[in-house]
């Protein structure tokens, strides 16, 4: 289980043809409220959620907005990587780019034991997991958010300073 901190960085209001854009920079910290940063460029890793004023329900809340910056996570971080696994190492290699992969996103695979996740990024096109292969081989990988537990108290805070009933 990977734990994380959400945070907004700031927020901009933008009238469009027939609606409003709401867009939100966010980005995410461990439990220590250490940046999560690109392991290749050690660069804050930024995402943006984005909110159409015509799709907001009549009474915004925390809940509806953690549903819509989970979704943004899980589309901003989802993949499915080729590679080559060693039944007894952790180190995965063969991956076509590491760049947009992140420590912690949860790993399944033909031979990945239950519960793996990228415990650190080696190179651009290696990774280590937090337990070994099973099998010697080449799993497809399915990478993806699942088991982050993200702490989403700063969309209470966001929420106090959008008055969005007066967009």
């Amino acid at each position: 289980m990977t734990n994380l901190k959400y945070h907004y960085s700031s927020f901009s209001i933008k009238t469009i043809p027939n609606d409003v854009l709401i867009s939100i920079l966010s980005y995410l910290a461990d439990s220590n409220n250490y940046p999560f940063a690109k392991s290749d460029t050690n660069v804050l890793d930024y995402f943006t959620v984005e909110l159409y004023k015509s799709n907001i329900p009549a009474t915004l809340t925390a809940s509806y907005l953690q549903i819509l910056t989970t979704k943004t996570l899980a589309d901003k971080y989802a993949a499915v990587k080729a590679s080559q696994a060693i039944a007894g190492s952790s180190i995965i290699v063969g991956i076509d780019d590491t760049s947009t992969l992140a420590v912690g996103l949860s790993v399944v695979g033909e031979g990945i034991p239950n519960d793996s996740y990228i415990q650190s990024i080696r190179d651009k096109n290696s990774l280590k997991l937090n337990a070994n292969a099973t099998i010697t081989g080449s799993p497809s990988l399915t990478i993806s958010t699942r088991g982050w537990n993200i702490d989403y108290a700063d969309l209470n805070l966001l929420l106090t300073q959008i008055n969005f009933g007066s967009i």
